[in-house]
């Protein structure tokens, strides 16, 4: 039962009561609902959440993000770092000259027609983020900035989104990785099947009075228009 007085007797809002109403719905349902489907039915999901949920193991969006970061494009969707159609820009410059990295970056953001800047937002690993987020210009001002209210950084007004799937260590120099500067709507991504739910009581499933579920997605990406990308690369640092 849920109440819908406050403590000092008071009743609640018609909005609250309409918010604790939906509450003991959805809690009933809930009950309801696990009464009577037995428990080894959906420990192992349990058990999968509770993984997910603790770090142990990786959630359906990090596989997507590292699929579209990283796939090879065989029986999966190819990652942005893996299309040979995206023109690429090295850093020469010298690891220790603000100056050159700064122009790197200038670089970097002028490959891009005006258009695909417009909705362009910048990628790139932890390291690659730290070493940015400390460039200063000769004047002392920093490289980075930070949208008002927002938690992410900024390159030349644009967002900067730090990306796990893009590995640290590309070559031996300690600031060494890639930047990528892109407009995503341009990276195609969708169903190639519709989810679909299995179920199996058969073989040891039946000894065991078990019953599997299968659930399977097939979806497949890739980038739809390479000149909206560039990709930075720090591997021949000086």
């Amino acid at each position: 039962m849920r109440r819908i007085t406050k403590k000092n007797g008071k009743r609640y809002s018609d909005d609250m009561i309409m918010v604790t109403a939906n509450a003991g719905s959805a809690i009933a349902f809930r009950n309801a609902l696990f009464s009577v489907v037995p428990r080894a039915l959906f420990r192992e999901t349990f058990d999968q959440i509770r993984k997910v949920g603790m770090g142990d193991e990786r959630s359906l969006a990090e596989t997507r993000n590292e699929l579209v970061t990283n796939g090879t494009g065989a029986d999966e969707p190819q990652g942005f770092r893996n299309d040979a159609r995206i023109a690429t820009f090295a850093f020469t410059g010298s690891q220790t000259s603000s100056a050159d990295i700064i122009d790197w970056v200038n670089g970097l953001y002028w490959k891009l027609k005006a258009k695909e800047r417009v909705n362009a937002v910048w990628t790139t690993s932890s390291l690659m983020l730290e070493v940015l987020d400390n460039i200063k210009d000769d004047e002392g001002r920093p490289l980075m900035g930070r949208l008002t209210d927002s938690p992410f950084r900024t390159l030349k007004g644009r967002i900067v989104l730090e990306n796990d799937s893009i590995p640290d260590d590309l070559g031996a120099g300690s600031n060494e990785g890639e930047l990528i500067y892109g407009n995503f709507r341009k990276y195609i991504f969708g169903d190639r099947q519709q989810m679909a739910f299995d179920t199996d009581t058969g073989g040891k499933f039946f000894e065991n009075d078990q019953t599997a579920m299968k659930v399977t997605e097939r979806y497949d990406g890739r980038v739809g228009q390479p000149d909206a990308f560039i990709i930075g690369t720090a591997k021949e640092v000086q």
